[in-house]
């Protein structure tokens, strides 16, 4: 049974969310502020926590990126309909989805299912090692050279998504569709997590060593030459 940390400042809607996804099969949890959500997430550690972002006591985005240091749990924010600027910044912050509030409860279900699912498969992927750089999914951790990498939580499973496929170009199509799921509308939001990603690696687009890119192509990470 997955198990949900609600982090919702309205008293009614915490709890019809928690009463629906109970109803769904969820276990959940509730905070009612980003402070009490941060504690529960220490204390719980639940497979995935839904994050109002209009939290009173933190700064929603604030909350997002202590959540990220706390450790791998995937987040989906929570972000009022067609406010497509706060649900690129969500994205780019750390989380891994972005819902409309309104909430639709089948919807909102479905995707916690999605990311859940998602996280689960990553856990029990190998250990994958290209050249210096090695990445374990499960332990999400990143490695070059032995100094682990500082990763976001997009950037590390973008780093995952292309060491699985060394060697091959990947369209940022195709990076939109499995690791964005869509949900940006341009390639801008790739390239951002890309050259955050470079910097990590201690290279440039002009100098690359992993990471290539390919103009009106793709991307492909690969060993450097000897």
């Amino acid at each position: 049974m997955t198990h949900v940390l609600i982090i919702e400042p309205d008293a009614s809607v915490r709890v019809r969310l928690r009463d629906e996804l109970r109803d769904r099969r969820f276990r959940v949890t509730t905070a009612m502020c980003g402070q009490e959500g941060l504690r529960e997430v220490r204390r719980q550690r639940p497979d995935l926590v839904l994050l109002d972002l209009d939290v009173q006591d933190i700064d929603g985005m604030e909350v997002l990126r202590r959540l990220h240091t706390s450790g791998a749990v995937p987040v989906v924010a929570a972000v009022p309909a067609h406010d497509e600027r706060r649900a690129v910044t969500a994205l780019r912050v750390g989380a891994d989805d972005c819902v409309d509030k309104p909430f639709k409860l089948t919807m909102l279900g479905a995707r916690l299912d999605a990311v859940a699912r998602r996280y689960r498969i990553v856990r029990d992927q190998p250990v994958l090692r290209v050249g210096d750089l090695t990445v374990d999914p499960g332990a999400h951790v990143a490695r070059l050279g032995g100094r682990a990498l500082q990763l976001r939580p997009k950037e590390f499973e973008l780093l995952s998504f292309l060491a699985s496929r060394q060697g091959r170009i990947i369209s940022k199509r195709e990076l939109r569709r499995e690791i964005w799921h869509n949900s940006v509308g341009s390639g801008r939001t790739v390239d951002v997590h890309l050259s955050m990603l470079r910097r990590q690696l201690g290279e440039t687009a002009a100098h690359p060593r992993y990471l290539h890119s390919f103009r009106g192509v793709g991307v492909k990470l690969h060993a450097p030459a000897p």
